[in-house]
């Protein structure tokens, strides 16, 4: 670990916390840990975000589980939207890499320039 790199810490709850309840995790984890702590919220994240929890599930080292099905259905939940979703990884990746070569990355290519006011 670098000296100056952060902690990423993922953590499943039944419902998501709110911003001040959240804060506080961070700000007691950050304390007794000396340095500063990213929080994921691992709920549902195979929907929204199916590369990083894949990513979670296949890299994340396990600190502790107090209900093993959840863990177990997080880590099926991620493979399986990981691979549903690699055909259309596939499929539009030489694109962005062709876009980015090109220095379009960013800018608009789907608006008409000639729009009337």
């Amino acid at each position: 670990m670098r000296p100056y790199s952060d902690i990423d810490i993922g953590i499943y709850l039944p419902e998501d916390p709110d911003i001040l309840s959240l804060g506080d995790l961070v700000g007691c984890l950050e304390s007794a840990l000396g340095r500063p702590v990213d929080i994921l919220l691992l709920r549902g994240l195979p929907e929204r975000n199916s590369q990083l929890a894949f990513r979670v599930a296949n890299e994340g080292i396990l600190i502790t589980e107090q209900q093993r099905h959840r863990y177990t259905q997080f880590k099926k939940q991620a493979f399986l939207y990981y691979l549903d979703t690699e055909y259309l990884r596939r499929l539009t990746r030489p694109a962005l890499r062709r876009r980015v070569l090109s220095g379009n990355m960013g800018r608009r290519n789907y608006v008409r320039q000639n729009c009337p006011p």
